[in-house]
């Protein structure tokens, strides 16, 4: 990755077919983003990126690079007052860029902005225990493993742990 300026930037409504291409790209190459239901369409996200713009605690970020979506990280949240302090972290990043720190600057900016929301008292992450190099870089920005799913998913006929991380935002006053 030289030459080219890598930009992080909040998804907008531009980017949905983009990020559908995306989607579809990193759940063919890898089997550690098991999708559970059908992919999103443009038209799903470009409702979800204009609810997420709404929201004080949700954000979808894109990373791109020569105009190209390379990476996303995603939080989401409910909007029961009972559980909306709570977001849950999804990020992934194409294999074709993958340690190249796309994943280190996007965990970066989702734990600043998590920072700065009125709302977000708590990141929680789902993750398969045999994905070292994410668990390493989740436990880098302090979130703590929280207990584990035994055989949680299958893929290709195999029953896969899941180990659920979180991390604790800001301070008591949120």
């Amino acid at each position: 990755m030289s030459e080219a300026e890598l930009i992080i930037e909040e998804a907008q409504v531009g980017d949905a077919q983009a990020m559908v291409t995306f989607l579809r790209g990193v759940c063919e190459e890898t089997d550690l983003i098991v999708a559970s239901v059908p992919l999103l369409s443009e038209a799903d996200l470009v409702r979800f990126i204009e609810s997420n713009l709404e929201q004080l605690n949700a954000i979808c970020l894109v990373a791109k690079w020569q105009d190209c979506i390379i990476g996303m990280a995603n939080v989401a949240s409910s909007d029961d007052p009972h559980f909306n302090h709570v977001g849950d972290l999804f990020i992934a990043v194409s294999q074709a860029y993958s340690g190249n720190g796309i994943g280190h600057y996007l965990m970066e900016m989702i734990c600043d902005w998590a920072e700065q929301s009125p709302l977000i008292r708590r990141l929680e992450l789902s993750v398969q225990t045999r994905n070292a190099r994410a668990i390493k870089l989740y436990e880098g920005f302090e979130f703590e493993r929280e207990g584990v799913q035994k055989a949680a998913v299958k893929v290709n006929d195999e029953y896969l742990d899941i180990l659920m991380m979180s991390k604790m935002i800001g301070n008591e006053n949120k």
